[in-house]
């Protein structure tokens, strides 16, 4: 293979546990994030005016909010919130340009009938969702010209709306951040220096210094992928709050950093980079301004998970009141997460050693250095960094960026000190062989689906994966790999794939599909008779002679691999297996469990016996469910990862 080096580029939830043996807490309130309620109500009164040609009352409507400068329940400026709802209502896939031309049209009648500054800002607002319609997703280099005349034009009209805003503004005295907001908005797209965009903030800041959207404009603007270069992200938030300490203290700090991790253009707190104590101070002083805000309280319980802060992450959770947002959790169990994580009293359990990795779900563990490190990451989620972590003392050892590419899996067998990876390179799912902290890797080869296993022997000869589509493919590694394909070979769904020692074989599963394949015939070779209703993970002993699949319900089967008779099945206490591995001498399994229930019963590592078909030991400490369990090459500890945001540690012997 070609050595080819991969750069490390930068571009550019929950519920109350109602199980007390988890953690201790307060009561739970039965709320998502119904908290907008006061913005909706408002929003409906602006739409009234607007559709029933009431621009009188409508322009006396947005004087008054912006007089009296409010927010609502959950922290939003009203005055933004009616302007970003004036000028584009539909902010969901079905906006089109269609569909804003229609508002510009609604817009034009209210401006010809009763002009005003809020009239022409909802104006700029329209015209610059209208610009980004036309311009669409992507990097600048790939927007093709015949999108950049119409964005452009779009953006003249933005402009031109804003200086009548301005105009009107000056003759009225007349003091609106929402100008400087949209000049700010606007000036990204058309690429304005540095200088320029610090001057609108520096005019919005004037009249309301702790107006957020701005802030994050600027933001935007400092991104890597827009104009910025590593580091301005940093600078821009120590150097804009030591400025307005004296009005806002460390607020702007606190604000440029939620931004970028947002944006995800930083993925941790760190000495050199983003610290928490100095976020800290200025959340809990932007918290002040709206002390019940669920959105606040929630995101600084978020940013108190990602820094290890229990204490503060506890204290929000309890004025939270059992209240989440979906801006700050995308679903139930995240929130769970990190609540679950707050109020554990017991974090090792049985197991010998705990990684709280933050507030992500953990879903695959992969061994490195003959067990010395593992990586861990979701594979639902492409990662722009790979980390590895310390085996004996969960302390991170590296991280490598990867941006602008992805990680969507690691495979779980090395070859010596070389891993093989997938990666998003430029859209299409790339497989690599290398060192992950040096980024020094060769291509392997190339899939048209998304990666759903990947597995490696372990002198590195095989290399085989499935896909999303039901597709799985292999290479056989000699003096260039040589890949080969078998169209729907699976269901399409989760696969999950072994290989045999020698990588002669493959056994493959998904749904209630249980088959093997030849690497050397390139034949079906055998379909098994399973009674698992689906299946979700299969393994191969490593002297070659055992199966082993499992999946939905609580079995796990078991068959000769050479006959291919059935030898049994091992009975769990569980509602689903997720992962199974046979232990490296064969006598071992070692299982983690799964379960639908809510509020999530926390998952399980069981060790088993293979001989005799029976359970070891069932091993507890995981808040969540497990998602994913491996053996160090000794076989003396089992690493299990989990939707509790960590990875642990189990002792693999049979006391």
């Amino acid at each position: 293979m070609k050595s080819a080096r991969i750069k490390p580029f930068h571009l550019t939830a929950f519920s109350w546990l109602l199980l007390a043996i988890v953690c201790n807490h307060p009561s739970p309130v039965n709320a998502q994030h119904e908290f907008d309620s006061d913005i909706e109500e408002l929003l409906a009164e602006v739409d009234s005016h607007l559709m029933n040609r009431e621009y009188v009352e409508l322009n006396q409507l947005i004087d008054k909010t912006r007089e009296q400068n409010p927010y609502s329940i959950n922290g939003t400026p009203l005055l933004t919130a009616i302007y970003e709802h004036l000028g584009s209502p539909i902010r969901t896939t079905r906006q089109t340009v269609v569909s804003v031309n229609d508002r510009k049209q609604v817009l034009n009648a209210w401006i010809s009938s009763e002009p005003s500054v809020g009239a022409y800002v909802a104006m700029a607002d329209c015209m610059l969702t209208l610009a980004f319609r036309h311009r669409g997703g992507g990097f600048a280099s790939t927007i093709p010209p015949s999108r950049l005349a119409p964005m452009h034009e779009a953006l003249e009209q933005a402009e031109a709306a804003l200086d009548q805003a301005e105009a009107y503004a000056t003759d009225g005295d007349i003091a609106d951040a929402g100008i400087s907001l949209y000049r700010m908005r606007v000036a990204r797209l058309t690429g304005a220096d540095r200088e320029t965009m610090q001057r609108y903030l520096n005019e919005s800041a004037e009249i309301d210094p702790w107006l957020q959207p701005p802030i994050g404009a600027m933001c935007q603007y400092l991104q890597p992928r827009w104009y910025g270069e590593e580091g301005d992200l940093l600078a821009f938030a120590e150097n804009w709050s030591d400025e307005m300490a004296s009005q806002t203290g460390d607020y702007p700090y606190a604000m440029v950093a939620w931004n970028t991790f947002n944006s995800k253009d930083a993925t941790h707190f760190s000495e050199d980079g983003f610290q928490w104590p100095r976020m800290k101070r200025g959340v809990l002083q932007w918290l002040e301004q709206v002390p019940d805000s669920p959105m606040r309280l929630g995101g600084i319980a978020y940013f108190a998970h990602l820094a290890g802060d229990r204490e503060t992450a506890r204290a929000m959770i309890e004025r939270l009141e059992g209240r989440w947002i979906t801006g700050t959790w995308p679903d139930f169990a995240s929130h769970e997460r990190t609540v679950r994580w707050a109020f554990d009293t017991d974090s090792l359990g049985d197991s010998l050693l705990v990684a709280e990795l933050g507030p992500k779900r953990i879903t695959k563990v992969s061994l490195l250095d003959e067990g010395q490190r593992f990586i861990a990451f979701n594979r639902n989620r492409k990662a722009t960094e790979i980390i590895a972590y310390d085996t004996e003392t969960g302390n991170e050892s590296y991280r490598t960026p990867v941006w602008p590419e992805n990680l969507s899996f690691v495979s779980d067998q090395p070859v010596g000190d070389l891993i093989d990876i997938g990666m998003q390179i430029r859209g299409r799912t790339t497989i690599l062989r290398g060192d992950p902290e040096t980024l020094d890797f060769a291509t392997i080869g190339q899939s048209d689906g998304y990666i759903q296993s990947l597995t490696t022997t372990e002198d590195g000869k095989v290399v085989a994966m499935s896909d999303s589509g039901g597709n799985i493919k292999f290479w056989l590694i000699e003096d260039a790999p040589i890949p080969h394909e078998w169209k729907d070979a699976l269901p399409n769904g989760t696969s999950t794939l072994a290989l045999s020692p020698n990588g002669d074989r493959i056994f493959a599963g998904c749904d209630q599909s249980l088959r093997m394949w030849s690497t050397e015939t390139r034949q079906l070779v055998h379909t098994f008779a399973t009674n698992t209703p689906r299946i979700h993970s299969v393994d191969w002993s490593s002297d070659g002679k055992l199966l082993a699949a499992a999946g939905a319900g609580n079995k796990i089967e078991l068959w000769n691999a050479e006959d291919f008779s059935k030898l049994g099945e091992i009975e769990l206490s569980a509602e689903f297996i997720t992962s199974i591995e046979i232990s490296p001498d064969g006598r071992q399994l070692a299982a983690g469990t799964w379960s639908a229930s809510v509020p999530t019963k926390p998952g399980e590592v069981i060790l088993c016996d293979i001989e005799g078909q029976y359970v070891l030991k069932t091993l507890h400490g995981h808040r969540m469910n497990v998602h994913d369990v491996t053996f160090t090459p000794d076989g003396s500890k089992i690493l299990s990862a989990s939707d509790d945001g960590s990875v642990r540690v189990w002792d693999a012997s049979q006391d």
